[in-house]
């Protein structure tokens, strides 16, 4: 879902950035599609 709170997205892609590796390091929010489950 593309039009999540862009809050939530920086806040996923940084999460990421922070905990995963490889291209993960290199992600950022525009690059995150948040789905709520």
């Amino acid at each position: 879902m593309s039009d999540s709170n862009p809050e939530m997205r920086a806040t996923a892609a940084r999460i990421c950035r922070d905990y995963l590796t490889g291209v993960w390091k290199h992600i950022n929010a525009d690059n995150i599609v948040v789905k709520h489950i």
